[in-house]
């Protein structure tokens, strides 16, 4: 026995220490507060008033990466006040620019870039779990342009702003304020809306909701997404790693991290996926291997899926301090990735350890990442929100504190926390409630705020009031004031009342934005939502006195008659209105600092309740026994003390080199012993949002990745490609020489060759088309987008699968203009734009202007073009080549108007056998089945009138009707819906756009019905139709096409005999109907077909053009958001038509947009 409570003793006292580690980390991080020195460790968590008004940026030191650092300290504090002028710089400028106009007697015009708005106002306070926070109101008059707020990155979360009064414009006077969230009546677009802020600073808190104020944005950068990244940087100065050596350049020692060189052997046999039980032998080898062996993982290649370079990055990643992996495109960076964190999760289980941690630079790529980890059985936790994932949902810590019940000790802090917060609450509405209350001021409350002396507090409250009690009941100011009492209202109120908070709740609509920032970032999860709740404290008077002449002059006589006057009935009548006006002033900048004092201690207890509740999350990761904790790499400092509390040993980075160094950094906890960067530093970079910061000689768009790279720190290439045939692999070998093809390439039937190309997979299309600008100098290429347009129509047509890439250049100068290339100059955007397909690449583009730019230019798109030209995938004379796939004959287009007739390939019949035995006469076979069960024999261009055929067949159903005898014959009926009376749709691979076709996807299978009059439905027939093409280009304005999928083909025709008749006329009537409703909603939407024409010309070149499976309709609701091009080149398809149910939903009726007529009467 004794020795059992030796061992109960033991493990008391370790979990006593873990406990005490805990807790000591997680206040250390929630209570960090910097002393506000002289040195950059010292710097507050927000930018100085004194840092804002400075006349010019501070000084900076610049950040080498190509050289090792001499020191840590020097080190970081280069990172540090980089990122920090980055963060303020913008802010800074603009608040200058303004001081500087002001002083000069004008008035700064609101560009869009520096965000100026005047009449600001103090509405309310509320008193939320995430600490108290400000609502106002301002004008936006000084902008050029109506904002469209709930479009507009405006006052988003987590941006900081600048707030001067009126009067001081900047000089001297300079509050610091985060927007918390903007707010929307009913999700109205209101101009402006109300706007949430959180003070930086408590003691700067405004109270007066008189005083005017004038507040400056800068759309340069988000504080919010930088601040945890500074102040993880103060963290980690104070601490001591193992990987600093890396960092600082000064030791490249290729080591594996203390708990691996102490239990070197891990379990190795989740690669063998092939393994059989023939191959146990070397698979229970491969379950307890040492990983610290020299050589690569031997007698596993028959096993594995793995390539050797990948096997090789897997065993780097298990093993090593410092394990980086480049994987350049199609090269399975997150396959290995999940292949190694099985190895270390296995280890785990046998070994047992803290949670591995995994982060990435965006949402999407973690949640893929944490859907893996799930399939491999691990356990997880996503550590804040903006997932949309549904399986990961499920495991965000949010939802996950719902499946484990904190101990009472907790639980009993956090209820005592809880009063404590509402008590602060209580207290700050009574002081607010003295100041603006429902009646006159309390004499009380002035004396005993020192407004008034006691000799004027006594000639209030005399006896006289006796003999007026009427008036007396409102209090002693109002016999005082007489006729100088007033309602008072100084700025009507736009907005409804918000006395019910709950109900007012219900009706805003926060603004969607990323924002991650310790006003717990808003929406971040479920959770941060309803912290930002509380309780509203309004700010207003009801009654003042009545203000007679000009304000100013008064406001100096009523504070000479308050000291010259112990008896206040000596005041002059007419002046009493201005005198209680000054000490309603008097009482609110006597009770401000108290108010600010209890602001304060409204922070101190949310922040206490943040490190409970981090204390709470720790001790429920540790009791679900949890495996991987992702995050964002946003998250990583956000988050920093729970994940540092929970002492992590290892932590793998997806996405590593698109992300910034000092957030890396700033997220190596003093537990971690190994940091896995995976990435590929020649594609995408960090982005930063001073473009001057990104470059020398503060290369802040330099990721930690490439800059270990660049030290030659040892790393891992993947180079085995699984993506792209061939010949798109050897337009980016110039790149990445040593890339190879996997066998899944080579193979025909995995990488068909694109249908209607001759086996041209792809190709770069010349042209001189100049290029345009709009109103805000966005370029675009019309005859370019046009040109495109009718490439996509082509592809469409002959049945082009989603994996190809078109790539729109869009620059094209007009002559006499000076070349340019945009951000096309920009080696890893190219490598990722021409990386991206798996089938076909093309690219439509002035090839002289991406030449002729500048020799940065001339070498990139030189080496891109050699790809093409080696290849015989160029040809400047005669333009791009289809080729007919029914007659093998090669057409070459080089205008827009080529397209014309050529949807088909060629201009020769078609002469195939339809399915009734006819032989298709047409140049392309028609899809159109008739009610005799014969193909329609009508040129695809030329008009059929669906609404005519419907009507016949009513006719000739009424006359079936009016027989004695119901029908005892099969009947095939089979008709065409369109969204036009003058035709259907594109019944073949015809054109583009042309609205006479016949519809292409409107085959259905007959129905049958038998003598006793039941009707028995077959299974409707649909054309098979091509999936998506996808298309490329460097213009983000553009958006997707929406598609909705509905419950399988539509059933037409009456499954009742008796009433057939009545409901066939009811479905057709609906159909005619809803035809009309769209041509008047496409008219009044597009201006016309003109207006339609000049659409298929788009400006816009990111186009998402899909070809429709017969059970896809295009949403009419959303058409309204394609652009142009998408408009042009969506095509509008007719859904399969039977018999009628007894009921129909409008969904599954005619949703179609027509389109206009076709240029050409006789298409391919």
């Amino acid at each position: 026995m004794p020795p059992v409570t030796t061992h109960h003793s033991s493990q008391g006292a370790q979990q006593h220490l873990f406990e005490l580690s805990v807790q000591k980390t997680v206040e250390n991080h929630v209570f960090f507060t910097p002393n506000g020195g002289g040195s950059w460790n010292s710097l507050p968590e927000f930018p100085t008033s004194a840092e804002i008004l400075a006349d010019r940026p501070a000084f900076l030191p610049e950040n080498p990466v190509d050289e090792p650092w001499s020191s840590k300290e020097e080190y970081l504090e280069a990172q540090y006040r980089i990122l920090r002028c980055e963060g303020t710089e913008g802010l800074r400028s603009s608040v200058a620019a303004f001081a500087n106009e002001t002083l000069r007697g004008r008035e700064m015009v609101d560009d869009g870039s520096t965000c100026i708005y005047t009449a600001v106002r103090v509405k309310s306070y509320t008193m939320a779990k995430l600490g108290p926070i400000v609502r106002v109101e301002f004008s936006t008059k000084r902008s050029r342009y109506r904002i469209k707020w709930q479009q507009s990155k405006r006052l988003t979360p987590g941006t900081i702003v600048a707030i001067s009064t009126k009067e001081d414009s900047f000089q001297t006077v300079c509050k610091i304020a985060a927007v918390a969230q903007r707010l929307y009546r009913d999700g109205l677009d209101q101009s402006p809306p109300l706007v949430d802020l959180m003070w930086a600073r408590p003691d700067e808190a405004v109270l007066d909701p008189e005083l005017e104020l004038v507040m400056i944005e800068s759309r340069a950068s988000c504080w919010e997404a930088l601040r945890h990244t500074l102040v993880g940087l103060q963290h980690f100065s104070l601490t001591t790693s193992p990987l600093i050596k890396y960092l600082t350049g000064s030791n490249n020692t290729d080591t594996s991290p203390d708990f691996v060189r102490n239990c070197p052997r891990m379990d190795l046999s989740s690669i063998a996926h092939r393994g059989t039980n023939q191959d146990k032998p070397t698979i229970f080898a491969l379950s307890n291997y040492d990983v610290t062996s020299d050589g690569t993982i031997q007698g596993v290649d028959d096993l594995t899926t793995l390539d050797p370079s990948q096997l090789r990055g897997l065993q780097r990643i298990i093993s090593k301090e410092m394990a980086i992996v480049q994987g350049p495109p199609g090269t399975g960076k997150t396959f290995t990735s999940v292949e190694a964190l099985k190895v270390m999760l296995a280890t785990r289980h046998r070994q047992g350890g803290p949670p591995i941690i995994v982060s990435a630079q965006t949402n999407h790529a973690l949640d893929l990442l944490l859907a893996h980890c799930l399939d491999a059985g691990a356990e997880i936790v996503r550590v804040g929100g903006r997932t949309e994932h549904p399986r990961i949902m499920e495991h965000s810590i949010y939802q996950t504190r719902f499946r484990w019940k904190a101990g009472p000790d907790t639980i009993h802090v956090m209820k005592a926390l809880e009063r404590a917060r509402k008590i602060n609450i209580s207290e700050i509405q009574a002081l607010v409630r003295s100041v603006f209350c429902d009646e006159l001021l309390n004499p009380k409350a002035l004396l005993d705020a020192g407004v008034i002396t006691l000799a004027q507090y006594e000639s209030l409250c005399d006896d006289t009031m006796e003999t007026h009690r009427d008036i007396a009941a409102r209090g002693p100011f109002a016999l005082w004031l007489g006729d100088s009492l007033i309602s008072a209202r100084i700025t009507q109120d736009k907005y409804p009342s918000q006395d019910d908070r709950a109900e007012e709740q219900a009706k805003l609509v926060a603004d969607e934005f990323e924002f991650d920032g310790d006003l717990d970032n808003i929406a971040d999860d479920e959770e941060d939502q309803d912290r930002i709740q509380g309780t509203e404290i309004k700010l207003a008077h009801v009654w003042t006195g009545r203000e007679p002449g000009h304000i100013g002059a008064w406001q100096h006589e009523a504070d000479h008659q308050l000291r010259y006057y112990e008896d206040l009935y000596e005041i002059e009548p007419a002046l009493r209105g201005v005198v209680y006006r000054q000490l309603q002033a008097a009482l609110l900048a006597a009770v401000t600092p108290n108010f600010t004092k209890l602001l304060a201690r409204s922070v101190e207890i949310s922040r206490k309740l943040k490190a409970i509740r981090w204390k709470r999350d720790v001790q429920m990761v540790n009791a679900l026994n949890i495996d991987i904790v992702g995050c964002t790499t946003t998250g990583l400092t956000k988050y920093r003390g729970l994940i540092a509390a929970l002492h992590p040993r290892s932590m793998l980075i997806e996405e590593a080199a698109e992300t910034r160094e000092a957030n890396v950094t700033s997220a190596l906890y003093p537990s971690i012993q190994q940091l896995i960067l995976v990435g590929d530093h020649q594609q995408l970079a960090p982005r930063c949002d001073i473009h001057w910061l990104g470059e020398e000689p503060y290369n802040l768009n330099v990721s930690l990745f490439q800059r270990m790279v660049n030290l030659k720190t040892p790393f891992v290439m993947l180079n085995q490609q699984r993506r792209m045939k061939e010949e798109l692999r050897k337009i980016i070998s110039p790149f990445y020489p040593d890339l190879t093809d996997h066998p899944v390439v080579l193979s025909q039937a995995n990488r068909p060759d694109v249908p209607g190309m001759g086996g041209r997979n792809c190709w770069f299309f010349d042209h001189t088309w100049p290029e345009e600008a709009n109103s805000d100098q966005s370029k675009f290429n019309q005859e370019e987008a046009q040109m495109i347009t009718g490439f996509v129509a082509y592809l469409v047509a002959n049945g082009t699968p989603n994996d190809i890439v078109i790539l729109s250049l869009v620059r094209s100068p007009r002559p006499g203009c000076n070349y340019a290339v945009g951000f096309l100059e920009d080696q890893r955007r190219a490598v990722v734009a021409i990386s991206r397909a798996r089938r076909g690449f093309y690219v439509f583009g002035n090839l002289e202007n991406m030449l002729g730019a500048h020799e940065g230019s001339l070498n990139l798109w030189g080496t891109i073009w050699n790809g093409f030209a080696e290849q015989r995938r160029v040809n400047r004379k005669l333009g791009l080549p289809i080729v007919c796939q029914q007659h093998h004959a090669e057409t070459w287009i080089k205008e827009v108007d080529d397209w014309g007739d050529k949807a088909g390939g060629c201009d020769l019949k078609c002469q195939q056998i339809r399915p009734c035995g006819h032989l298709c006469t047409l140049n392309e076979p028609c899809r159109q089945i008739l009610g005799c069960g014969h193909g329609c024999q009508k040129y695809c261009s030329e008009p059929s009138n669906p609404s005519a055929m419907l009507q016949a067949e009513v006719n000739r159903r009424k006359q079936q009707a009016q027989m004695s005898q119901p029908p005892t014959s099969q009947r095939n009926i089979q008709q065409t819906a369109s969204g036009r009376g003058n035709g259907s749709r594109r019944g073949h691979r015809g054109g583009r756009g042309n609205f006479g076709n016949h519809g292409r996807s409107s085959i259905a299978g007959p129905s049958t019905t038998n003598a006793q009059g039941r009707g028995k439905q077959q299974q409707a027939h649909a054309v098979p139709l091509p999936p998506p093409t996808m298309l490329l280009a460097p213009n983000a304005g553009s958006r997707m096409a929406v598609l909705a999928p509905i419950s399988g083909p539509i059933p037409t025709g009456p499954s009742n005999p008796r009433n057939s008749s009545t409901r066939w006329e009811r479905f057709t009537a609906n159909i005619e109907q809803h035809e009309r409703n769209l041509h008047q909603q496409a008219r009044s939407n597009h201006h016309g077909w003109r207006s339609w024409r000049r659409a298929q010309s788009s400006p816009e070149t990111i186009m998402a053009v899909t070809t429709l499976p017969a059970d896809l309709v295009p949403l009419p609701k959303s058409r309204h958001l394609l652009s142009k091009a998408e408009k042009s080149i969506t095509a509008p398809i007719d859904p399969p038509i039977q018999r009628p149910p007894p009921k129909i939903s409008l969904a599954q009726k005619m949703l179609l947009i027509p389109r206009p007529p076709a240029r050409n009467p006789r298409l391919c």
